[in-house]
């Protein structure tokens, strides 16, 4: 629209548009000014808007995702009276590849996808899910390798937890990536071949504090592999039945589709 009558009209709807001739009045409440005077650019201008909120929804996840299992988890640690297991760099695999990557890559990705439901329910919908995962994926670790012999040390426990939180994050990625295309398909390629160099090749990067306040480097998961290969093994099984969750999950989040706003 673009006079002075509309205006009442314009404040009573969800999105109102005008063009860049238009009233002052009218340009300073429109939630779109077209400053071509096409409405023919409208096309564009919906898919863009798609594209922007459907892929925040899922890059938002993932953010999510990674702060509800560090308070969730930093809680069960008071209750446990013992010390939070995870320090800044032990968390980076899971940070920068997979949360800050994959949501890099998610959201430029073009998305038309039809924008339905609340962003809120969708965030924690999707997000309260993955953090589960990452903390049943820790907590089996920590089981297995207090339990479980031939126990392993100090190092290859804390690799065995990075690799655990960061492939269970990889895991949920595989949720919000589906249904998949080309360009998903790639991500998740790269991201998961990038998560396996860095388990098996430079986890000696990363540094730890032995119980008499010494700097070690952590091994890398395939080191001593005639010895913790119980535990290498295990680790695959709990992925594998990460996927499977994640599967379970995805079929869930359809469910309710049907009552989602239009």
């Amino acid at each position: 629209r673009d006079g002075v009558n509309d205006i009442l009209a314009m404040k009573e709807s969800d999105c109102s548009v005008t063009v860049a001739t238009g009233s002052d009045a009218t340009k300073s409440i429109a939630h779109i000014v077209l400053m071509d005077n096409n409405f023919n650019s409208m096309p564009a201008v919906v898919a863009e808007g798609r594209r922007v909120i459907n892929n925040i929804e899922k890059s938002s996840s993932l953010f999510l995702m990674k702060t509800l299992f560090t308070l969730t988890f930093a809680i069960i640690s008071i209750f446990r009276k013992s010390i939070f297991p995870f320090d800044t760099q032990m968390m980076m695999m899971l940070e920068m590849v997979v949360i800050g990557l994959g949501s890099l890559a998610l959201s430029m990705q073009p998305n038309l996808n039809k924008v339905s439901g609340k962003f809120v329910s969708y965030l924690f919908a999707h997000a309260i899910p993955g953090a589960l995962v990452l903390i049943m994926n820790v907590l089996a670790i920590e089981l297995m390798t207090k339990y479980l012999p031939p126990f392993p040390d100090a190092g290859m426990r804390n690799t065995l937890m990075v690799a655990a939180l960061s492939f269970g994050g990889l895991t949920y990625m595989h949720v919000i990536c589906k249904p998949y295309n080309r360009f998903r398909v790639i991500l998740m390629l790269v991201l998961t071949t990038i998560l396996c160099v860095w388990t098996t090749r430079f986890m000696h990067f990363f540094v730890f504090k032995d119980a008499g306040g010494n700097q070690l480097s952590m091994p890398n998961i395939f080191d001593d592999f005639t010895t913790n290969w119980m535990y290498v093994a295990v680790l695959f099984a709990i992925l594998q039945f990460d996927i499977v969750i994640g599967n379970v999950l995805t079929w869930l989040s359809t469910l309710p589709s049907k009552n989602k706003n239009k």
